[in-house]
């Protein structure tokens, strides 16, 4: 159970990390937790209610992550990440005006007040750009993770 609570929390943090960093990030995480359970259960057998502990006392997955960018900009002098939370709120965003747009345009073409159709080809550009966007990050991630292997190899 111990071992579960750990791989999910670390999946969590993870997640959250670049591709070509996620590897790496992972192995120093795990390593930092199981040592830090190690210390906290003095070389006993460690509990879940131990480990849960442990997590606490690191922070949330989020918090963690945080951290990991934190670290990264005072390093290289980057810029600010966008939160992945605030990401996903913009194409909820712009996926419920898209919608508003074509619900609208259909209406007022429908009912005759105008015979236009802007709205709705705008809802639906909108609409198919966003899909198209979030369909592209896995493959764009997958092509930034493929070159950063390609350079290791050199």
């Amino acid at each position: 159970m111990v071992r579960k609570i750990i791989d999910q929390y670390v999946d969590d943090v993870v997640r959250q990390l670049p591709v070509s960093k996620r590897r790496q990030a992972e192995k120093k995480l795990r390593g930092a937790i199981y040592e830090m359970l190690t210390e906290y259960t003095d070389g006993e057998k460690p509990v879940s209610r131990d480990a849960r502990a442990i997590l606490k006392e690191l922070g949330s997955p989020d918090e963690v992550a945080e951290s990991y960018y934190r670290q990264r900009r005072k390093a290289k002098g980057r810029s600010r990440r966008i939160p992945a939370g605030a990401v996903a709120g913009i194409f909820r965003l712009l996926m419920i005006l898209s919608a508003v747009l074509v619900t609208l345009g259909t209406f007022l073409v429908v009912t005759g007040v105008t015979s236009n159709t802007a709205l709705v080809f705008a809802g639906a550009v909108i609409a198919l750009l966003m899909m198209a966007v979030r369909m592209s990050i896995p493959v764009v991630e997958g092509i930034r993770l493929s070159f950063t292997r390609k350079e290791k190899k050199r």
